[in-house]
């Protein structure tokens, strides 16, 4: 399921020195995913958290990307499109080989509290 331009937009994205993306994103409080999860507190999904990292990192390293491992996850704070409506998907380590590529970063809300922390690998197709 495609979530970019349906439940959130990028509002900006950039990379630092080394090249490491981080992108600004606003949350669509009116997506029916916030509709059963969950009614009148909505907060999103981890495998829709899984899913935006996923999409990004696949669109800026232009190619296909299958989550192979959840190396880590960990959920610090709820991510709300009432709360949290504007978010940072910050990568702060990437291992790129041929086939895989394996990323860390975090969720923050804009005012830089952080909401996931993450590392992933990734088979590229």
């Amino acid at each position: 399921m495609k979530l970019k331009d349906e439940m959130f937009n990028v509002v900006n994205m950039r990379t630092d020195e080394k090249g490491l993306p981080t992108w600004e994103l606003h949350l669509n409080e009116h997506h029916y995913i916030y509709k059963a999860h969950f009614p009148g507190m909505p907060i999103t999904p981890g495998v829709c958290i899984v899913q935006i990292v996923t999409e990004l990192l696949s669109e800026h390293f232009e190619c296909a990307l299958i989550l192979q491992v959840v190396n880590n996850i960990k959920f610090v704070s709820p991510i709300s499109p009432t709360e949290t409506p504007d978010i940072n998907v910050i990568v702060s380590k990437v291992l790129e080989q041929e086939s895989e590529l394996t990323v860390r970063g975090m969720i923050t809300s804009a005012s830089g509290s952080v909401c996931v922390k993450y590392s992933f690998m990734y088979k590229k197709v």
